[in-house]
């Protein structure tokens, strides 16, 4: 009996965590999420409302600043560039088909989405009311002083 209670609770206890769904006007506002404009994937018009992450295109910048990391071989080689990453916001919010569009050397490359794949969850887009997919482009610059 006791085996089974574990599973069961465990399985409860994150039915109430709403993982996956969208946020409440009140979690949105506390973490301050705002819009970040990308381009809609299909051939449809423009989301009435962008995907949202915290503190919006400032937090994303604020975050590749935070958790770039020089790779030592391409310091060594003094690579320098800007490294251009597209990706999709999906309809939950989660990131998806990270790839890089403008290449600069293989190790800020693996580095520019190292960074991309580690942020946060966005809020989704949306139009007429249903979750949206939109593609964003990232430019992560890569200088040494």
């Amino acid at each position: 009996m006791k085996q089974l209670l574990i599973p069961f609770l465990l399985l409860f206890s994150l039915a109430g965590c709403n993982l996956s769904g969208p946020l409440s006007p009140a979690q949105l506002e506390r973490k301050n999420y705002q819009e970040v404009v990308g381009s809609q994937l299909d051939s449809r018009p423009q989301p009435d409302q962008y995907a949202m992450y915290p503190n919006g295109q400032r937090g994303i910048n604020e975050h590749i600043a935070k958790t770039t990391r020089y790779p030592r071989q391409a310091m060594a080689d003094n690579i320098q560039g800007k490294v251009l990453v597209e990706f999709i916001v999906e309809k939950d919010g989660s990131l998806s088909h990270i790839r890089i569009l403008e290449s600069v050397s293989p190790e800020l490359d693996a580095e520019a989405l190292r960074v991309i794949g580690s942020l946060d969850r966005f809020h989704p887009g949306f139009k007429d009311g249903e979750p949206v997919r939109i593609l964003y482009k990232q430019p992560i610059n890569f200088k040494l002083r």
